[in-house]
């Protein structure tokens, strides 16, 4: 069963191949800072942005959301976008405190259920590593963005899914809990994508670009034949990562 028909959102048009970003696999992301000034000239910059007001922040705080999902040359463009309208530099008044977050979207609706319960198995095994890799100090003790590998609940969805080519549970609002994790299933519903939740904003250029690149390569690896070679991919990729026996078990290696 395809991703597509449970959510009823069809995938979009691909865009070009980028330098360092893949045309294959569609992100979304979100920024939200804080002391946000020259809005209206910062926007006429940013074009395949919008902007929101977002009641969580303060001073002039400010969501900047890509405007459609992209990937390689497009994605690529809209992020030197951001940063030079950003310019975050000694003079610029834009600033990130704990409320600010990235959020970055990875669109599944071109995904089988199985595929997508291999990313989420994926998405368990980095979630450690996205922590100590992508400013730990940010992430770690906020009750808004709570780890997701040690969490049962995804661990057991993600191997239903990977069992079960039928199971929609996750369709239907099963992953609710997870709103305020790491990991966000809510928005599969309504946007088609598994959400990787609030790094700092205040990352470079070069460490927001390989985030998503990082993003990327976990659905590329979902998508290999077996949850088997996607797991030698994510060994081959990562390979300072260890992983416990019931981690290798869930993916259906012992």
């Amino acid at each position: 069963m395809m991703m597509q028909e449970i959510t009823g959102l069809r995938p979009a048009h691909l865009p070009t191949q980028g330098v360092h970003l893949s045309a294959t696999h569609l992100l979304g992301i979100e920024i939200e800072l804080e002391g946000v000034q020259n809005l209206a000239s910062a926007m006429r910059h940013m074009t395949l942005w919008h902007s929101t007001d977002d009641g969580s922040l303060r001073d002039n705080g400010r969501e900047f959301i890509l405007a459609a999902p992209l990937s390689g040359r497009e994605l690529e463009t809209a992020i030197d976008q951001f940063y030079h309208a950003a310019g975050f530099d000694s003079s610029s008044t834009w600033t990130a405190s704990h409320r600010c977050g990235i959020h970055v979207h990875s669109d599944v609706r071109d995904l089988t259920t199985t595929q997508y319960g291999v990313l989420l198995a994926l998405s368990v095994l980095i979630d450690k590593h996205f922590f100590l890799h992508y400013d730990s100090a940010w992430r770690e003790g906020l009750n808004f963005c709570r780890p997701v590998y040690s969490d049962n609940r995804t661990i057991m969805l993600a191997k239903r899914l990977i069992t079960d080519d039928h199971f929609s549970e996750v369709a239907i609002g099963a992953a609710e809990y997870c709103k305020y994790m790491s990991l966000n299933m809510c928005r599969v519903n309504d946007l088609g994508s598994l959400e990787y939740r609030h790094f700092c904003s205040s990352l470079s250029k070069e460490q927001l670009i390989n985030l998503c690149l990082d993003i990327q390569h976990l659905k590329e690896f979902a998508c290999l034949p077996t949850p088997a070679d996607a797991l030698a991919a994510f060994r081959n990729r990562w390979p300072d990562i260890k992983l416990k026996p019931y981690q290798l078990k869930l993916l259906g290696v012992v």
